[in-house]
């Protein structure tokens, strides 16, 4: 990979830097490889959701979705089960590549944090610390059956031990979480894919029109699942 100019590295939105730099532990913590995640970004869905909103992103309808509030062509999706922040981007291929050359100069250049390369997996560029992994990709637009799929670049921030594929929620845990949770957690719980028929019906009576919208916006998405076309 070609490797971005200062200048170059610059044009990184500050939001995304701001929220990297939240994230890996460059505010607040040590700056070594093993400093833990000083603000707890992936700790909760509280600070998860104060760490995106302090760095400039909007939440949107969808559960789990934010768009970066100077530039909405930047948008995250995020969850709660198995926390993740994904930073997407799409456009035209050169875009990209250039993107894709300037967040990974900006990760190596130690101003996120430090963290360690890791091997390329599968056209993933990886780094870790102690508690955070970062994976970066870039992908071509492309054709899908009748479908053009954007090109895009996708940066996901994970805790370490985030197990390769996410497991399902549990039943129980996510009754309790409709009955009990926050709002915020109840907005999260709303885009899961797989919900017991009694959660959903729990979350579609909810009070605050945030988790009714996020659970409508989940429905084509769920009952495509059920019916085993996705």
């Amino acid at each position: 990979m070609s490797t971005a100019s200062p200048r170059e590295a610059r044009e990184v939105p500050a939001g995304v830097v701001r929220l990297l730099q939240r994230a890996v532990g460059a505010m607040g913590a040590r700056r070594t490889e093993d400093a833990a995640v000083g603000p707890g970004v992936l700790d909760s869905v509280e600070a998860m959701a104060a760490a995106l909103a302090e760095t400039g992103w909007v939440r949107q309808v969808p559960s789990g979705a934010w768009a970066y509030r100077a530039d909405p062509s930047w948008t995250v999706q995020s969850a709660a089960h198995e926390p993740i922040v994904g930073i997407f981007t799409s456009g035209e291929l050169e875009r990209l590549l250039h993107l894709t050359a300037a967040l990974h100069a900006l990760i190596e250049s130690g101003r996120v944090g430090a963290m360690r390369a890791g091997r390329a997996q599968h056209g993933w560029s990886t780094w870790s610390n102690a508690r955070v992994r970062l994976s970066l990709y870039e992908g071509e637009e492309q054709r899908v059956n009748t479908h053009l799929v954007p090109g895009l670049v996708q940066l996901h921030i994970q805790r370490v031990d985030s197990p390769v594929h996410k497991p399902a929620l549990d039943p129980q845990l996510a009754r309790r979480l409709a009955r009990d949770g926050s709002a915020l957690t109840r907005w999260y719980l709303a885009g899961e894919d797989e919900l017991p028929e009694d959660v959903v019906a729990v979350l579609a009576a909810d009070r605050e029109a945030s988790v009714v919208a996020a659970l409508d916006a989940n429905a084509g998405r769920r009952e495509r699942l059920a019916r085993g076309q996705l």
